[in-house]
């Protein structure tokens, strides 16, 4: 029953056999719970050294990064009772999953908002806060994740298809996401803390190892940003108009490169954050909003691009003679 609800979400059950969704399905819940719990050891240990400072007088107790680390034994407790496998799994196989995952990002804005106003009301939590979302963050990190994860997901949608349209737009769209995942984090330079070549940065306004920064964009990265998130808006939500009215065949390439309409959210909260940063940065100065917040428009965006990637994923033909 499990399948014949996921081939109906789907649109086409003859593309996508139960035994090859079930296997999909279960690796991918198997991946994200063992992301999870990697994350949530990360956030109580990053949660515990803010503690640790706290005791040693090194600095004064951090409301934002303790809610970090809670939220992390919170991410080990439903990785480890198997809760976000399970939860994951069902979200992919019954199609209550699109309205769970389209609901979700006005959920977590909502309490962006509310933990702004009521918790962040000084200007140490601020800076205490913008050190959990700015560049190099947890947030950051979890972009990454997801940009990567996405180049990995399309790379395989398009691996066993015919050299068509489709499979060229979904090789490009995965060479895209990890470019993009690359200068997400200086080209591995925030990991392995390299210093930046001359050459690079004496045109880098940040001396990171990346091109967004460069002089001659680095001004516009924000518009540009935004008007990149907007349009995707605009893609979700025809994708989702045109498919209710059948007009997108699935596997086709406007199935490929029209986003799920349940991304719209992702995309719209995306834009409301960039479109913030935009009048941010122009000097207007917004009390309820700080320019480093992108990071978490950020995160959003990359978020739909991953939700519509497992749907590439899980739509894609099965592989030559054996599951993929």
């Amino acid at each position: 029953m499990k399948f014949v609800l996921f081939a109906l979400m789907m649109g086409e059950s003859e593309f996508l056999p139960g035994d090859l969704a079930k296997d999909k399905v279960f690796r991918i819940a198997r991946v994200v719970s063992a992301l999870s719990y990697f994350a949530g050891i990360v956030m109580i240990f990053l949660g515990l050294i803010s503690l640790i400072k706290v005791g040693l007088g090194i600095s004064n107790f951090s409301m934002p990064q303790t809610a970090q680390g809670m939220l992390g034994g919170g991410l080990i407790f439903c990785s480890a009772n198997g809760l976000i496998s399970r939860y994951l799994i069902k979200g992919l196989l019954h199609p209550s999953g699109r309205l769970i995952a389209f609901l979700l990002p006005f959920g977590s804005a909502l309490f962006i908002v509310v933990y702004r106003e009521l918790v962040i009301n000084s200007s140490e939590k601020l800076e205490s806060y913008k050190r959990t979302i700015t560049e190099g963050s947890l947030v950051e990190w979890m972009g990454f994740l997801a940009l990567v994860a996405s180049a990995i997901l399309l790379l395989k949608a398009a691996r066993n298809r015919e050299p068509n349209a489709s499979r060229y737009l979904l090789l490009s769209a995965s060479a895209v996401c990890f470019l993009v995942g690359m200068e997400e984090m200086s080209w591995g330079q925030m990991i392995f803390n390299w210093d930046t070549p001359s050459f690079v940065g004496q045109y880098n306004v940040q001396d990171e190892t990346g091109f967004h920064n460069l002089w001659f964009i680095h001004q516009q990265t924000w518009i540009i940003g935004a008007l990149v998130m907007t349009l995707f808006l605009l893609l979700s939500l025809s994708g989702f108009l045109l498919r209710s009215l059948g007009l997108v065949r699935p596997l086709s390439f406007a199935d490929m490169l029209l986003p799920l309409g349940c991304t719209a959210s992702y995309f719209l909260v995306a834009s409301v954050f960039y479109w913030l940063t935009v009048v941010d940065k122009s000097g207007a100065g917004l009390v309820f909003f700080h320019s480093s917040e992108q990071e978490i428009g950020e995160l959003f965006f990359y978020c739909g691009i991953l939700i519509h990637s497992v749907y590439a994923y899980l739509i894609s033909p099965r592989s030559r003679g054996a599951l993929e």
